[in-house]
């Protein structure tokens, strides 16, 4: 399988990554091995997968695809043999996924989301079928990148390998960064996309009785998903100073009066569900507020604690 690609982030279709050895030049997916068959499970909800599809097609790869539920369908359509619909029990599926990589010769799988229940068998399997694992993710670097690692990313990216030091230096070796291609209309256009995913899902779920999203995929979530979009625009209105205050209170206090931010994670997220010690966003606001008023009855200072609420994730839970 020769040396795992450290994260690299992926445009469209293109990547860039920190090299091993110290070199600066842009790593794109004609860097990955010209595999023979490749195997696309789930992606992200949009068309991204099916035009990694046609990618793999013009490197001259035979490309298959499993879809798992109306979503997947929407986006990956089920036009020819090309493409699996697994609607059996999922109790079947690490089964039926190694005689399928068997039966095809498959000598990569491409998933998004190394978590999910339906993609940790590949994993699992890789090493023993011997085919590279080729795992997407929200990118390290935001907005509107994905992440691209081999074998896993997050708690089992190979950057957990490395030092800080290692990654400051590799970074430090590269050429000036490119900008990344801005694409006008994005989030209209992930919004679009969720919709349509959901309802397809919604729609055609007789059709998939014993799938299990890793995510809820009912009418609930279309009314959380809209209470999101009422809660953006009344934050604008109740909090169009916040910032601001913010910014001037720093303005006016000393040097020894800091500001500490604590962004929060979507509370369904694979980085606290699977990869933390917290059984939810709560233990972590509890648990920091604890930390933070010990340290100011310590030291007896002025510094501020500022919670972000994750802007996914103000329609679903809210932690006033």
């Amino acid at each position: 399988m020769g040396d795992r690609l450290l994260p690299a982030v992926l445009e469209k279709n293109h990547s860039r990554t920190l090299r091993k050895d110290g070199s600066n030049r842009t790593l794109a997916l004609s860097d990955l091995p010209s595999y023979s068959s490749v195997l696309l499970l789930q992606g992200p909800v949009g068309p991204f997968f099916q035009k990694l599809g046609d990618y793999w097609r013009k490197r001259g790869a035979k490309v298959y695809k499993v879809n798992f539920n109306g979503g997947d369908d929407w986006f990956y359509p089920p036009i020819n043999d090309e493409v699996i619909q697994f609607k059996t029990r999922m109790e079947y599926w690490p089964v039926y996924l190694s005689e399928l990589v068997i039966q095809k010769n498959i000598k990569a799988v491409f998933l998004f989301g190394d978590c999910r229940a339906i993609h940790q068998p590949a994993r699992e399997l890789s090493e023993a079928l011997g085919f590279d694992v080729i795992v997407f993710e929200e990118g390290y670097i935001r907005p509107s990148l994905y992440t691209m690692e081999r074998f896993g990313v997050n708690y089992f990216s190979s950057l957990t390998h490395l030092s800080c030091q290692d990654i400051v230096n590799s970074m430090e070796a590269q050429s000036e960064p490119s900008i990344p291609k801005k694409y006008l209309g994005s989030y209209g256009q992930m919004v679009r996309s969720g919709i349509q995913y959901w309802l397809s899902s919604i729609l055609n779920q007789s059709q998939y009785p014993d799938y299990d999203h890793h995510r809820s995929l009912d009418y609930k979530r279309g009314w959380m998903w809209t209470k999101n979009f009422l809660q953006y625009w009344r934050y604008r209105l109740t909090e169009r100073g916040l910032r601001s205050h913010l910014l001037g209170y720093k303005a006016r206090t000393s040097d020894s009066d800091r500001m500490f931010l604590l962004p929060l994670q979507v509370h369904d997220d694979s980085q606290i569900t699977t990869h933390s010690d917290f059984q939810s966003i709560k233990q972590v606001i509890e648990l920091t507020l604890t930390s933070f008023a010990k340290h100011l009855k310590k030291s007896n200072c002025n510094d501020r604690l500022i919670i972000k609420h994750h802007p996914m994730d103000r329609g679903h839970v809210s932690y006033k």
